[in-house]
C-alpha cells in the first residue's frame, strides 16, 4: 500500500508538471508572435515614410544609402547610370553621361539636328534689316577720262581734228538713296574735273603749238540697284543709272609768235552710268565703301564724247 500511495504521487506530480509546462510554452509563443508583428508593423511604417520622403527628394546616389537599405528603384542590368530617379516620378528625368557608352541614347524628340552644310538653316538678313531704310554716303576719288578729240579751226585756216590728251583728275559726290530689301534706288550729285593738253603745229611748216585746257562735268543721276550680302557685314552692289550732265570743256592754244587761241564750250547733255561697290558695315549706323563708276557723258559742240572711270571711297550714315 505504501508503495503503491508513493507510485500515484509521483504520476500526479508529473501529470502537473507537464500540465504546467504546456501552459508556460504556449503564453510565451504567443508574446513572441505579438512582438513580432509589433516589429514587422513598425518596419512597415519606417519603411512607407522613407519611401514617401525619396519621392519628395533629389535624386540620391546608391553608394550614399545605409547599408542595410537598398535603393527603391528598378535598376536595369544594362544600365549604369551613376543617377537615378524613381519610377513613380514621370516628371524627372535621369541624366545622361554622353560620355559612357552605357548610357541610354535619347530619341530623336530629344535634340533637335542642324545640319551646317545647309545654306538655308541660318539664313542672311537682307540689306535693309541690316543696314536700315535709308541712307546718305559722301564720297571722294579720282577719276581717268578716255581720250577724246576737238574740232576747232583756225583764222584763215581749215578745221583741225586733235586728240586730246586727258590726265588723272580728282572727284567728289554725295548720293541718298531708299533700300527695299536688297533693291535699292538712289539719287546723286557728282562733280568731277581734269586737266587736258593738245600738241599741233600751223599748216605750211608754221610753228609748233601747244594747249592746255580743263574738263569740269557736274552730274545729277538717279540708280536702280541690288546688294548681295556675303555675310552680315560686307556686301556687294551693282547698280545702273541715267542723269544730266552740265559738261564744260575749255582751253587755251599759245602760238608762239605772241597770240594766245581760246575754245571753249558748256552744254548740257545727256549721261548713263554703271556702277559696282563693295561696302563694310562698321557699325549700326556707319559703313565703308570703295567702289568703281562709269559714265559716259555726251558730246558737246567741238568735243567727243567722254567716257569717265570713277574710283571713289565712301562713307554712308544709315537712318
Amino acid at each position: 500500500m505504501k508503495f503503491k500511495g508513493i507510485y500515484l504521487l509521483f504520476c500526479l506530480l508529473f501529470f502537473y508538471s507537464s500540465v504546467f509546462a504546456q501552459n508556460d510554452g504556449s503564453e510565451v509563443s504567443r508574446s513572441q508572435i505579438f512582438d513580432r508583428l509589433e516589429a514587422r508593423a513598425k518596419s512597415l511604417a519606417t519603411r512607407m515614410q522613407e519611401m514617401v520622403e525619396q519621392d519628395s527628394s533629389p535624386p540620391v546616389s546608391p553608394s550614399n544609402l545605409p547599408k542595410d537599405q537598398s535603393p527603391s528603384v528598378f535598376v536595369p542590368p544594362s544600365q549604369t547610370s551613376p543617377s537615378l530617379v524613381p519610377e513613380s516620378d514621370p516628371v524627372k528625368s535621369t541624366r545622361i553621361d554622353l560620355k559612357s557608352p552605357e548610357s541610354p541614347i535619347p530619341d530623336d524628340r530629344t535634340f533637335t539636328i542642324v545640319d551646317e552644310e545647309n545654306e538655308e538653316y541660318i539664313p542672311i538678313a537682307s540689306s535693309q534689316e541690316l543696314n536700315g531704310d535709308y541712307y546718305i554716303m559722301p564720297s571722294l576719288g579720282f577719276v581717268l577720262t578716255s581720250e577724246s578729240k576737238v574740232n576747232y579751226k583756225f583764222v584763215g585756216q581749215q578745221n583741225e581734228v586733235k586728240d586730246l590728251d586727258n590726265e588723272i583728275g580728282s572727284g567728289v559726290g554725295i548720293r541718298a538713296g531708299i533700300r527695299l530689301d536688297n533693291f535699292f534706288t538712289e539719287f546723286g550729285i557728282k562733280y568731277t574735273s581734269s586737266d587736258f593738253k593738245i600738241y599741233g603745229a600751223l599748216p605750211n611748216n608754221g610753228p609748233i603749238y601747244t594747249g592746255v585746257g580743263i574738263v569740269d562735268i557736274l552730274n545729277f543721276n538717279a540708280r536702280l540697284g541690288y546688294t548681295f550680302q556675303v555675310n552680315e557685314q560686307l556686301s556687294l552692289s551693282g547698280s545702273a543709272g541715267l542723269g544730266l550732265a552740265n559738261r564744260k570743256n575749255s582751253f587755251d592754244i599759245d602760238l608762239g609768235i605772241g597770240t594766245n587761241f581760246n575754245i571753249g564750250s558748256s552744254e548740257t547733255v545727256l549721261s548713263y552710268d554703271v556702277g559696282f561697290s563693295l561696302c563694310y558695315l562698321i557699325n549700326e549706323n556707319h559703313l565703308l565703301s570703295l567702289g568703281y563708276n562709269y559714265a559716259n557723258v555726251a558730246k558737246i559742240s567741238q568735243f567727243d564724247a567722254l567716257n569717265l572711270h570713277y574710283f571713289e571711297l565712301g562713307w554712308g550714315i544709315n537712318f
